[in-house]
C-alpha cells in the first residue's frame, strides 16, 4: 500500500481561526443547543457534579435511582445540551418520579434536536450526514422516526472529512435503507479551543485520534473504522484491519461482518483464511440481514462464475430485495463484484467515478439497478462511458444523469448542472442543491464562480465561505485557493500553511508542492522551514513521477505569490541536492547549461550532472552527454556517456544514441544498423513510446534505405506529437519536414 504522508503532516505546527457556522441552519431552534457547546466545559476529568452519573446507567431505571442522580443528570444536560441519550433518560426519569414539568421541558429540547438532526434530508447521503454527539445517539434518532438499527459501523471517508457512522435502519415493515451520521461537528465544537480544528487537517487528525483511542481502549464499534496505521512507517495494514474487525464481530458488532467482507474481497494482503467469506455469509444470514444474501449472490458470480442472470443469483438478489429494494440489491452485488475485480488488477478496491472500466460481470447488475432508478448505478454506468460521451450531448448518458439527479444524488446534481451550462437558472438551482447537500465539488464550483464574479466585500466573503465548506469536506483545490487568499489578502502564511497541509493530507500533490514552495519563499514561517521543504519534496519524489518531483520548482518559478523571490527555486534545488535528491542536481545542471535563473556555465553544469548520476538519477546520463557532445564538441566523451546511459537503462540515452548514430548529429560517425538495434531495444522496453522515439526509428529506417517504412512511421510520429506535445510547435514543424524528405527517398543527415 502507498506510504502515507501522515507522520510528516502531523509534525507541522497548528494555528488558525474559527470557521463560522452554516448561516442557513442557525435559525432552527435545535441549532442553539449546538451553538451553546462551550469547549471550556470539557476537560480531561469528569466534573465533580457528574462523578457518579454512570451509576444511573448501571442497571434498569427506577424512581429511587432517578431521584438520587437527577442533579448529576441535569448538570450533564446543561453542560452538553445535545446528548440525546441523556435527554431520553431524563424524560424516562421524569415519568418515573411523576414530574411532568421536567418531562415536558426535556421533551421539547429532544424534539427540537431530533427535528434539527433530520432536517434538509440529512442522513441520506454520505456527504450530508446527521450530526450526532456519539454513537448512542443513532439509536435515539432512529426510534424517534419509528426505525430500528439492523447494523452499524464506522466508515472513515478517504478524504478524512468526517467521523462517519453508517447505519442500516429498518421500518416496521422491514424495509431497510442506509443512513449516515457524523460525530466530527460535535467533536470539533468540544475542541474549539484548539485553533487547529478550524482547518481540515486539524479535524482529520482529531477524528483519527478519537477512533484510535476508542479502538485501543476496546470499543468494538470503533474497531470497525480505525485506520490501523503504523506511526513509524506511516503505512496501513489490511491484515491488522482484518484482526480488528474479527474482534469487533466476536464482540457482537454485526456491522463488522459487512466491513470484513469488503476487506476480504478487496485486499489480498488482508490474509483472510479460506472459507472466511462463506462464514460471513452464514453470520449475516443467521441475523436475517439482506447483506448476507447479497454477499452470497456476489460470491456466486465471483467464485462459481455464474452470470448475473443465473437463477441462483437472481433468487438471492430477490430475497434481499424484499428488504432493501431491487435497485439497491442489484447495485450492491455489482459493487461487491467490482471491488473483487479491482483487487485482482491491483487497483484501489473502490468505485471511483470517472474510471471507464466496468467489469463485464458487474455491468448487467448495474443495468438492472439503473432500471429501478438507483442513482449510484446510473452514475456508475455514466462513468463507464468513454470520456467523449460524458457530456450533455450524449442522449443515453444525459438521461442517466437526469434520472440520478431526480433522485437527489448530489454528484448527479452537479454533473447535470454542468451539462446544462453554468449560466442557466436551472443549472444554478441544481448547483445550489448539490452544494447544500454537502457535496464538496459543488461547493467549490459555487465558491469559485462567486469568487470570479464578486464585486463587493460581502460577495467575496460569501465566496470564501463556500470555499471553506468545500475545503472542510476534503476538496484540495479549495484548500489551495484559500491558501492563496491567506497569503495575498490576509498576509497570513500560518493560515496558508494549514490549508496546504490539509490538501496534502487528502493526497493532493499540488498542495504538497505549494507547501514546499511556502516553506522556501517564506522561511520565517518555521525555524526548520528549509528542512521541512526538503523532506516534503523528497516524499513527492517517492511517488515516482519526475514532473511531481519538480512541481515545487514550477510553483516557485511561475505561481504568485510563491514566486516573489527569483532565487528561491535555486536555493531549494541546492538544499535538495545536498540531501541526495538526484533530480534536483539534474535540474541545477540544466539551469547551469542553459543559463536559466543561474549563470550559464558548462563546467558548473558538468559538476551538477556528475553529482546527479552519482545520486542515481539515470536521466542525467543523456543530459550530461548532450552537454559534452553538442555544447563542448567532445564527440567521443559524449558517445561514452550515452553508452553508459543505455547500460543504466536511461530511455533518453537509448533515443539519443540511436539518433546520433543514424543522423550523424554531433559529428558522430553514422551507423544505421547499430542505431536500429538501439531504438528497437528501447521500443521493446516501453509500453507507450514517445513521439520522439517513433521519429528516431523513422530516421534510422531512412538511414538504412527503408523509406517505405520510414515515411508512414514519421507521419504517425508527427500525429502523436500534435496530440501529446502540441506546444512544441517548432520541433513538430521540423518533424513534419522530414516526412517529405523520406517520401523523396532522402535520409535525414545532420549538417
Amino acid at each position: 500500500m502507498r506510504t502515507s504522508f501522515t507522520v510528516v503532516v502531523l509534525s507541522l505546527a497548528l494555528a488558525g481561526c474559527a470557521v463560522p457556522p452554516d448561516p442557513r441552519l442557525q435559525a432552527h431552534p435545535g441549532q442553539r443547543y449546538w451553538d451553546a457547546i462551550d469547549a471550556s466545559n470539557f476537560g480531561d476529568q469528569v466534573p465533580e457534579a457528574e462523578s457518579r452519573l454512570m451509576e444511573l446507567y448501571s442497571g434498569e431505571l427506577d424512581a429511587e435511582r432517578c431521584r438520587r442522580h437527577r442533579g448529576a443528570l441535569e448538570h450533564a444536560i446543561e453542560r452538553v445540551g445535545i446528548d440525546l441519550v441523556d435527554l431520553t433518560t431524563a424524560i424516562e426519569c421524569a415519568t418515573l418520579i411523576d414530574d411532568p414539568d421536567w418531562a415536558a421541558r426535556r421533551r421539547a429540547q429532544l424534539d427540537a434536536l431530533v427535528e434539527y438532526a433530520w432536517r434538509d434530508q440529512r442522513g441520506r447521503w454520505v456527504w450530508h450526514p446527521v450530526p450526532v454527539l456519539h454513537a448512542g445517539d443513532v439509536a435515539v434518532l432512529a426510534r424517534q422516526r419509528g426505525l430500528e438499527i439492523r447494523w452499524l459501523r464506522y466508515r472513515v471517508p478517504e478524504n478524512g472529512a468526517g467521523l462517519l457512522l453508517e447505519a442500516a435502519l429498518a421500518d416496521t415493515g422491514g424495509r431497510t435503507a442506509l443512513y449516515y451520521f457524523d460525530q466530527l461537528d460535535a467533536l470539533a465544537r468540544v475542541h474549539a479551543d484548539d485553533p487547529a480544528v478550524a482547518y481540515p487537517l486539524g479535524r482529520m487528525t482529531l477524528a483519527r485520534s478519537r477512533l484510535e483511542a476508542d479502538a485501543l481502549s476496546g470499543d468494538a464499534l470503533a474497531m470497525t473504522g480505525y485506520l490501523y496505521m503504523d506511526i513509524e512507517s506511516g503505512e496501513t495494514s489490511p491484515a491488522a484491519a482484518r484482526r480488528a474487525l474479527e474482534l469487533a464481530l466476536d464482540a457482537g458488532v454485526i456491522g463488522a461482518a459487512v466491513s470484513l467482507a469488503e476487506l476480504c474481497l478487496g485486499f489480498s494482503d488482508a490474509e483472510c483464511p479460506p472459507g472466511r467469506l462463506d462464514e460471513l455469509v452464514a453470520v449475516l444470514e443467521d441475523a436475517r440481514l439482506a447483506e448476507g444474501w447479497l454477499l452470497a449472490a456476489a460470491l456466486q458470480v465471483i467464485e462459481a462464475g455464474l452470470d448475473a442472470d443465473a437463477p441462483g443469483v437472481v433468487e438471492l438478489i430477490d430475497r434481499a430485495a424484499s428488504a432493501v429494494g431491487p435497485g439497491w440489491a442489484n447495485y450492491r452485488v455489482g459493487e461487491l463484484v467490482e471491488i473483487h475485480a479491482r483487487a485482482l488488477t491491483d487497483t484501489v478496491a473502490m468505485l471511483p467515478l470517472g474510471d471507464t472500466t466496468l467489469p463485464a460481470a458487474a455491468r448487467p447488475l448495474m443495468q438492472r439497478a439503473a432500471g429501478h432508478d438507483r442513482p449510484e448505478a446510473l452514475l456508475r454506468l455514466w462513468a463507464a462511458l468513454p470520456e467523449q460521451r460524458r457530456g450533455g450531448d450524449d442522449a443515453e448518458g444525459a438521461e442517466w444523469i437526469r434520472r440520478a439527479a431526480e433522485q437527489g444524488h448530489p454528484h448527479a446534481l452537479l454533473i447535470r448542472a454542468l451539462q446544462l451550462g453554468p449560466d442557466t437558472s436551472r443549472a444554478r438551482t441544481l448547483l445550489r442543491a448539490s452544494a447544500d447537500k454537502g457535496f464538496p465539488a459543488a461547493q467549490f464550483a459555487a465558491g469559485f464562480a462567486g469568487r470570479v464574479k464578486a464585486s463587493t466585500a460581502e460577495q467575496r466573503n460569501q465566496a470564501r465561505a463556500e470555499l471553506r465548506r468545500a475545503a472542510m469536506g476534503g476538496h484540495a483545490a479549495a484548500a489551495r485557493l484559500l491558501a492563496h487568499d491567506a497569503l495575498e489578502t490576509d498576509d497570513d502564511p500560518e493560515a496558508a500553511r494549514m490549508w496546504l497541509a490539509s490538501g496534502w493530507m487528502v493526497g493532493d500533490p499540488e498542495s504538497a508542492a505549494r507547501l514546499v514552495a511556502l516553506f522556501t519563499a517564506y522561511p520565517d514561517i518555521d525555524p526548520a522551514a528549509d528542512a521541512l521543504a526538503v523532506e516534503i519534496a523528497a516524499l513527492l519524489g517517492q511517488l515516482g513521477d519526475r514532473d511531481l518531483a519538480l512541481l515545487p520548482i514550477d510553483v516557485l518559478t511561475d505561481v504568485p505569490p510563491y514566486n516573489r523571490d527569483r532565487s528561491a527555486s535555486t536555493r531549494l534545488l541546492k538544499n535538495m541536492s545536498e540531501a541526495g535528491i538526484g533530480i534536483a542536481s539534474h535540474e541545477l545542471g540544466r539551469r547551469s547549461r542553459f543559463g536559466i535563473v543561474m549563470p550559464q556555465s558548462a563546467s558548473a553544469a558538468a559538476g551538477w550532472f556528475e553529482r546527479a548520476i552519482e545520486q542515481g538519477d539515470v536521466e542525467a546520463w543523456s543530459a550530461y552527454a548532450g552537454l559534452r557532445l553538442f555544447d563542448l564538441g567532445e564527440t567521443e566523451a559524449g558517445l561514452r556517456l550515452l553508452e553508459q546511459g543505455v547500460e543504466a537503462g536511461d530511455p533518453d540515452s537509448f533515443n539519443d544514441l540511436a539518433w546520433v548514430l543514424c543522423t550523424g548529429e554531433g559529428g558522430v560517425t553514422r551507423d544505421a544498423a547499430r542505431g536500429l538495434e538501439v531504438i528497437a531495444e528501447l521500443l521493446a522496453r516501453v509500453e507507450h513510446p514517445h513521439p520522439f522515439n517513433l521519429g528516431t526509428r523513422a530516421a534510422c529506417l531512412a538511414a538504412a534505405g527503408r523509406f517505405d517504412e520510414a515515411e508512414p512511421l514519421q507521419r504517425l510520429a508527427v500525429k502523436r506529437a500534435r496530440q501529446e506535445i502540441p506546444w512544441q510547435e517548432d520541433t513538430i514543424a521540423r518533424m513534419a519536414d522530414r516526412i517529405e524528405r523520406y517520401a523523396r527517398g532522402e535520409p535525414y543527415i545532420a549538417e
